[in-house]
């Protein structure tokens, strides 16, 4: 924003807001710079294990200033209501090589999301705002000093982690998840990236994009009611995978800690793919709802989007009141949201479907869908071959899926191998004509 902007927006500011603005900013500039130094200092991210990745900076100091720092910090906070839980932004931005329109959209998406930001509930919490960022693709586009600025011009501390010429999500996410296991406090992460730098969709990411920031910094998704979810973003689907669509979301570093790491988590889920596959051509499974591919699967340039809801004690929320895609991606005017626990409609809903006739064919069929690997059997399947775990017994998911009963029975009797069990007695039921009722888990 520039000078005169500035100015104009301050002469419409009521007269006891303009006698009070100049000291609180400048006591909330003193709490960033604080808080920055600190948490430089306590931040304990380590070298990544992939070669070429710089490591965060180091920060020396000695204790007793540190100690007159974190002093310091207090004071300052005590002239600020304390959120109920701290913030940290991780943010990834992916620069095109070429065309030079695409990297010119590149940065005016930066900006755009970094006003979001600003505006947010998030930067009303009484508390400086973090960001860290990584950058991909092309170098030198955002560096220090234009970033900076860009960041000191809207009230953000912000942290370049690091640069890659090429490479996906995990690089930062692997960031997240380090970030997080060194933490001692259930910080929550707000996860953010460039949707429609690399690919505009005729606009379509555009708009989706600006929906998903604005969802999770606001404070339905930041602040939930009671605390109650360890995920929340726009929309949560369960299928075609238990996955935010999009991949923005605000998640506590106590569910981000029980995950994979992301740097190993594309290979486990091939590993599970390659099982799944196995056992389709053997007709012990089926997947007759959604086709077997890579994105479906969460494979490739996919698995990033597939980890922040992998875990089978996850507990999700979100915000848009849409089951689909389409008021998201087509419509410009911000969408009313509605915090609520997920999945917010049950499984008959009208969710989005590669194959709507296949889900009433198979649903009524009790030996039908015993069997599929998009419904329990294959939910199942992949939680135990990545965490060697299933939902505890007050997860959501017994009840949204049919069979939950059955199912959460044969893991009682069976354990982590109640997969297998369940899935030989399905393949001998459909040869016998017996019903899902008679068969003894």
């Amino acid at each position: 924003m520039d000078s005169s902007a500035r100015s104009r927006s301050f002469s419409n500011m009521p007269e006891q807001r303009r006698r009070v603005s100049g000291p609180l900013r400048l006591a909330r500039r003193m709490l960033m710079a604080i808080a920055f130094i600190t948490s430089l200092y306590q931040l304990k991210l380590g070298a990544s294990r992939q070669e070429g990745i710089q490591e965060f900076p180091s920060t020396t100091c000695e204790t007793g200033y540190v100690r007159t720092l974190q002093a310091k910090q207090k004071r300052t906070e005590a002239a600020y209501a304390e959120p109920s839980r701290l913030y940290t932004i991780f943010y990834n931005i992916y620069i095109p090589t070429e065309p030079r329109n695409a990297t010119d959209r590149a940065i005016e998406i930066v900006k755009e999301q970094l006003d979001q930001i600003h505006e947010s509930d998030l930067a009303k919490l009484n508390q400086p705002v973090m960001l860290y960022y990584t950058t991909v693709g092309k170098a030198d586009v955002l560096n220090a000093t234009s970033m900076g600025k860009n960041c000191s011009e809207r009230d953000l501390i912000c942290h370049h982690i690091s640069h890659h010429d090429s490479g996906n999500e995990d690089i930062i996410l692997q960031k997240v998840y380090e970030y997080c296991v060194d933490q001692t406090n259930d910080i929550k992460i707000v996860y953010l990236h460039t949707k429609g730098s690399y690919n505009e969709r005729e606009g379509m990411n555009h708009r989706w994009r600006r929906h998903m920031t604005r969802a999770v910094t606001n404070k339905l998704c930041l602040e939930p009611a009671n605390d109650a979810c360890d995920v929340c973003g726009l929309q949560y689907w369960p299928l075609f995978a238990s996955i935010f669509p999009g991949n923005m979301w605000v998640g506590k570093c106590s569910h981000i800690r029980k995950l994979i790491p992301p740097v190993d988590f594309g290979q486990k889920q091939q590993v599970v793919a390659d099982k799944v596959k196995s056992l389709v051509k053997e007709k012990k499974m089926s997947s007759a709802l959604i086709p077997i591919q890579v994105d479906y699967l969460g494979l490739e340039r996919w698995a990033p989007e597939h980890w922040i809801a992998s875990h089978p004690e996850l507990v999700p929320c979100d915000l848009s009141k849409s089951l689909g895609l389409a008021q998201c991606t087509k419509y410009q005017t911000p969408l009313k949201f509605q915090w609520k626990m997920a999945p917010r409609a049950p499984l008959s809903a009208r969710w989005t479907f590669p194959r709507p006739k296949k889900k009433r064919q198979l649903l009524p069929d009790a030996n039908l869908h015993m069997r599929e690997h998009w419904l329990l059997p294959g939910r199942l399947l992949r939680w135990v071959q990545l965490f060697n775990a299933t939902p505890p017994a007050s997860s959501w998911v017994w009840s949204w899926f049919p069979d939950g009963d059955i199912w959460r029975e044969a893991i009682e009797k069976h354990g982590t191998a109640a997969v297998e069990v369940m899935l030989e007695l399905n393949a001998s039921r459909s040869e016998q004509g017996v019903s899902t009722s008679k068969v003894d888990v």
